[in-house]
């Protein structure tokens, strides 16, 4: 997407509409920074990731992802969007701090009990 952002027509698209900009970080952040992250801790176990957890996680993105690019795309090709579009975008965007609150709470009565085991 960078690499697009080279070539004047893009550069344009890019600069005057800014869900694509938007979009773009929300990937970059959402899509790698924080899976990043996720999959580090995990593999140090200092968090479980249990599947459950990761699936929601994935779809709040991956939706949400999609309705900003689709936002972008309908305001650059002059269509109409959505009616509903932000409350579609609050909904599926709500999966996200909900599933990494199902990671870390998972984690926590994981260590609470084995705590309470070696008791």
């Amino acid at each position: 997407m960078q690499a697009l952002s080279n070539l004047p027509y893009f550069s344009k698209i890019t600069y005057t509409y800014l869900d694509f900009v938007i979009g773009y970080l929300h990937l970059t952040f959402l899509g790698i920074v924080t899976l990043t992250i996720l999959v580090f801790l995990n593999n140090f176990k200092i968090i479980l990731l249990p599947k459950i957890w990761i699936r929601i996680y994935l779809l709040g993105f991956i939706t949400s992802e999609i309705l900003i690019f689709y936002k972008g795309i309908c305001i650059w090709q002059q269509v109409n969007y959505l009616e509903n579009y932000y409350l579609y975008l609050v909904i599926v965007s709500s999966f996200i701090p909900i599933s990494i609150l199902g990671i870390f709470s998972t984690t926590i009565f994981k260590n609470y009990s084995t705590l309470q085991e070696s008791l």
